[in-house]
């Protein structure tokens, strides 16, 4: 979808569908826009849809792109060409939320999810990605960043999306830094997504989103840009070594007894309560699944595998393949609901400047139920084939 920040969005989505999608696409009075020959993925999708309406598009015009099974927050547009207005900021992305169901697996994404939002918050709305879920971007910022690949930035010559890069996502937020500019999430900016519905799909999932920031740092090098991703990246290094190195000092010391340490004991209680608290504006059920500590450690030691697992794919240069959830019927419209959350996220007009009584309209936690119009497959901005 275009917008003008004048005007706001266009009446007539551009969107990139293929088969039984075209339709519903056709249907909800998009313009759909088919790739040919497209072997690249999403990234590769993108860029056929971006090549004609980078040429169509004025330097002013902005164009949101998102996936297909998303759903936005009503004011999400509207905030996004605010922040578009301080020319220092490149790009708005979203801020992600999971949807409903799935059973432990889709509370504990949810869970994490959560506290990536309060993370987002405490930084003042700054993005560390543009997640691909949602995000509203500058048509001048995406002409600059296609003419500086091959010369100033990774991946091939002309293109906005590195072809190469296995999370899209992740590497244009990359490019977009290296030109110098912010990469913003505010807080009415939030978007409701799918959630993995199982352990296989999370997996695959997570060792793409793993593997794909490992590389882009690797194809980035370290600068001032990369360095804040490479001691994330260092930080849970050691958080597996520290896991780890629990585990088995838990092990080998268990047929000594137990015995109940004051210190450790209250150390462990702090650990707990952290956990507790970051997800308390999701509410009860979240909170007592988190008090419980064990379920969610041992959905930690599972993302550390991720971790180790994509390391050593990266090392010995393995193959990595694209995983995409198909569970969902991409022909279904109907109303969805989602709830509003009883806390304010981030208490601001925009990013930096706060006000009183601002109210954030997030998508989990509260009672007020909210419909919101979701077309699965025919609402996107430049949505990828990928098949």
């Amino acid at each position: 979808m275009a917008a003008d920040p004048a005007t706001g969005p266009r009446d007539r989505g551009r969107g990139q569908l293929h088969g039984r999608d075209r339709r519903a696409g056709h249907g909800a009075g998009a313009e759909v826009f088919e790739t040919v020959g497209n072997v690249h993925k999403k990234a590769g999708g993108l860029n056929q849809a971006l090549s004609i309406l980078l040429e169509v598009l004025t330097p002013a015009d902005r164009i949101l792109v998102m996936d297909a099974d998303g759903v936005l927050a009503p004011r999400f547009v509207e905030t996004a060409l605010r922040e578009l207005a301080d020319e220092s900021v490149g790009a708005v992305g979203g801020i992600f939320w999971g949807e409903p169901g799935h059973g432990l697996v889709g509370e504990l994404q949810r869970n994490e999810y959560a506290r990536y939002a309060r993370d987002i918050d405490r930084k003042n709305g700054r993005a560390m990605v543009l997640t691909g879920t949602a995000t509203l971007h500058r048509v001048d910022v995406l002409t600059r960043v296609a003419a500086a690949r091959g010369r100033d930035l990774p991946g091939p010559a002309g293109l906005v999306y590195d072809t190469t890069a296995l999370t899209e996502d992740n590497e244009i937020t990359l490019a977009i830094k290296s030109l110098g500019f912010r990469c913003v999430s505010p807080a009415d900016c939030w978007v409701v997504t799918e959630v993995m519905p199982g352990w296989r799909d999370l997996w695959r999932q997570r060792l793409r989103w793993q593997r794909g920031a490992i590389e882009n740092l690797r194809a980035y090098g370290l600068n001032r840009v990369t360095l804040p991703y490479a001691a994330q990246q260092a930080g849970m290094g050691v958080g597996l070594i520290a896991m780890w190195s629990f585990v088995l000092l838990t092990i080998l010391t268990a047929g000594n007894g137990l015995r109940v340490q004051p210190l450790w004991l209250a150390v462990g209680l702090i650990f707990v309560a952290e956990r507790v608290v970051t997800v308390r504006r999701r509410g009860a059920r979240p909170m007592l699944l988190a008090a419980l500590m064990v379920v969610e450690w041992a959905y930690d030691l599972f993302l550390q595998c991720v971790l180790l697992r994509a390391v050593w794919d990266s090392v010995r240069r393995a193959e990595a393949r694209w995983h995409h959830v198909t569970s969902f019927n991409p022909l279904i419209t109907r109303k969805s609901h989602v709830r509003t959350p009883k806390f304010d996220l981030a208490r601001r007009n925009h990013v930096g400047r706060h006000r009183r009584g601002n109210k954030h309209p997030g998508p989990d936690g509260g009672r007020v139920r909210t419909p919101v119009r979701r077309t699965r497959g025919a609402e996107v901005a430049a949505e990828a084939s990928l098949s």
